[in-house]
């Protein structure tokens, strides 16, 4: 998994995780099918997030927990959302050696998906409710007189808010080929790689630190909402950030954590927001920032908490 470490005074490492980068992977279609009509097919699909802990920052058994999941097929010649299938049958599935810190990173389900195409295809996982509103077009014969039904205003529009109980957090991934379905099989299709709409921050020690306890956080100037998709535009997908208007907090506004272990492990969420102004003048001010709190064993001389403000850059 990929990570940025910020080392702040030589005191402190906080590792984001960048789960908004690829941290699921792996929607290998067509590994079973059943006709199930003329004009539909019941699809067996699975996925699976990656179980070797590389780093700190490896994803865990709550952040790649699925418990819907929701197919959009979009017609590949004008581009508009024409259908949508909700997965079932989700399982998990142990990996085989169990591997920490998730056993059961692959999951498969089960899509009835209709015969015909060629369709792009878009998976969301965790996002019914913020696709519940989205309904699709038909029939395919009108689909250009309906611009609010195009892959860029659909997916664009599917906004989350931050799940409770830090798991079954939103994700989506699409195909980046055209797909038909046929009746034979669909056992060629490619991998899709999920991604999460979050980041985590974690935040510890340098291990050569004794004479310092870490023991508060507070993230400020947050968003509360965040797409589920990277901006959708003609032809693909912009990588930029892509925070959602409106949603980030007033300046000032934290949420806050605190710890008796001197660290922060899977714990911190954050949304995408935007890229950090530079800290001069004062527009930095209202930055989405973490500032950390602890007490040194110097009580004397510093018998208050000390702070430290961290701010996030792109690398």
């Amino acid at each position: 998994m990929k990570t940025t470490i910020i080392s702040l005074l030589t005191s402190f490492t906080v590792i984001i995780a960048t789960l908004l980068s690829s941290c699921v992977q792996d929607l290998d279609g067509g590994k079973e099918q059943q006709v199930i009509s003329d004009e539909m097919a019941l699809v067996t699909l699975s996925l699976s997030a990656p179980s070797s802990p590389v780093t700190r920052a490896e994803a865990t058994a709550t952040e790649n927990a699925i418990s819907e999941v929701d197919v959009m097929l979009f017609d590949a010649t004008s581009d508009k959302f024409i259908y949508r299938a909700h997965g079932t049958q989700i399982e998990n599935q142990a990996t085989v050696p169990t591997v920490d810190p998730d056993p059961y990173a692959t999951k498969k389900f089960e899509a009835r998906l209709p015969l015909g195409g060629p369709y792009k295809v878009v998976v969301l996982a965790n996002a019914r409710t913020a696709i519940a509103g989205l309904t699709p077009k038909l029939p395919i014969a009108s689909l250009d007189e309906d611009e609010n039904r195009s892959r860029e205003a659909v997916l664009n529009s599917i906004v989350a808010s931050m799940p409770a109980g830090k798991t079954n957090f939103p994700m989506w991934g699409y195909l980046p080929a055209n797909v038909t379905i046929s009746p034979t099989g669909n056992s060629n299709l490619p991998d899709i790689d999920l991604t999460r709409a979050v980041a985590r921050v974690d935040v510890s020690l340098n291990d050569t630190i004794t004479n310092f306890v870490l023991t508060s956080a507070r993230l400020y100037n947050y968003h509360d909402k965040g797409h589920v998709a990277p901006e959708a535009v003609a032809g693909g997908y912009n990588l930029a950030p892509y925070p959602v208007a409106g949603s980030k907090q007033a300046e000032g506004t934290y949420i806050s954590y605190t710890t008796s272990t001197s660290s922060f492990a899977n714990d911190i969420y954050v949304f995408e927001g935007e890229e950090s102004k530079p800290v001069t003048g004062s527009e930095w001010k209202a930055n989405t920032c973490l500032v950390v709190g602890g007490l040194y064993d110097d009580r004397v001389n510093t018998p208050y908490p000390t702070y430290y403000r961290v701010e996030f850059y792109i690398d």
